[in-house]
């Protein structure tokens, strides 16, 4: 049997610090989709909005559904894949919650399940938690952009 020693306290206190924080980073993210009903910023419509078109068995990238007195929809920055795998979705909950929130949730599932393929990729490599589980909590917070959550804060539009 293995004597447990003082710096395996303290290695298992840091990952378990870990797991929490990428346990809140989820959970606020999960928050803030399920709070705010509007878009964070005017790029996260042009998805919402590709994938709705895709629902409905509209071509957004015809000549046809193109407004030449707006801005394309059909430029955002997941590309043409996200919202076809989220049209379905859409198509199948629509009525019950609001394109904008089922693209977001949708998304929040990708990324975490991103983030385990992550985690089981650099532990594979180093065969190490703690630094599987660093990694995995920068990487999270980098792609899910939760640590500038100032908008959690926020009240009555301020």
């Amino acid at each position: 049997m293995k004597k447990i020693t003082i710096s395996d306290i303290i290695k298992l206190s840091i990952e378990g610090g870990l797991f929490l924080a990428l346990s809140y980073f989820i959970l606020m993210k999960f928050y803030s989709v399920t709070m705010y009903t509007y878009p964070h910023e005017f790029r996260e419509m042009n998805m919402v909005a590709i994938a709705k078109r895709f629902s409905q068995g509209i071509d957004p990238y015809s000549y046809q559904s193109l407004n030449c007195n707006a801005i394309p929809e059909v430029t955002n920055v997941y590309g043409f894949l996200s919202p076809l795998l989220i049209s379905p979705w859409i198509w199948m909950l629509d009525g019950r919650s609001s394109a904008l929130q089922i693209c977001q949730i949708l998304t929040l599932m990708i990324e975490v399940i991103g983030n385990i393929l992550f985690y089981a990729c650099i532990y594979r490599r180093t065969k190490d938690r703690l630094l599987s589980l660093c990694g995995t909590v920068i990487f999270f917070s980098v792609i899910g952009d939760i640590l500038p959550a100032g908008e959690l804060f926020l009240t009555n539009g301020e």
